[in-house]
């Protein structure tokens, strides 16, 4: 596996650059994005790798949405760590699936809303990476329908902020 480079990266950032590259996407089956939060939320990490993780976790949930909903994204910043919070406006995940969801070519049941399928890796990569940045990563339904992820890694730190892995 190849070295990747940690430093300082904006979680929020990375999160506004995601739902303005998939916004078109969104509006194509007329999901609409809505990103909340604080403006800045920094982390240890890789910029291109955070970037995959959120773009994976957004176009899981524009694609197990309905037409005419909308997909919430909200970037948290607490005292020790920063978080981002996906939710989309689908059927949800099957109680089965929740603990199997992250594992190697896994699918959760089809999107009822989309004829486009993956192939299992998605949130495979989403968990690896988010572990490699010293996060955690974990999924549910939530009360409006639909499934919730929520990502969250240690607040920046300098002292630990340049690494290799």
């Amino acid at each position: 596996m190849p070295d990747v480079e940690f430093g300082e990266v904006d979680l929020a950032a990375i999160a506004r650059e995601s739902t303005s590259k998939l916004r078109a996407t969104a509006a194509n089956r007329s999901v609409e994005l809505n990103l909340t939060g604080v403006d800045t939320a920094r982390m240890n990490g890789n910029a291109e790798k955070l970037l995959e993780i959120v773009d994976n976790l957004v176009e899981n949930a524009i694609r197990y949405s309905p037409s005419d909903s909308g997909v919430s994204l909200e970037i948290r910043a607490g005292e020790s760590a920063v978080s981002l919070v996906v939710e989309d406006s689908g059927p949800g995940i099957d109680p089965d699936d929740i603990d199997l969801i992250f594992e190697p070519y896994r699918q959760g049941t089809a999107s009822p809303h989309s004829s486009q399928q993956g192939f299992g890796l998605g949130l495979f990569v989403v968990k690896s990476w988010t572990e490699r940045m010293a996060g955690i990563v974990s999924v549910s339904n939530h009360e409006g329908g639909g499934a919730r992820f929520v990502i969250e890694f240690p607040k920046y730190n300098p002292s630990n902020a340049e690494k290799t892995i």
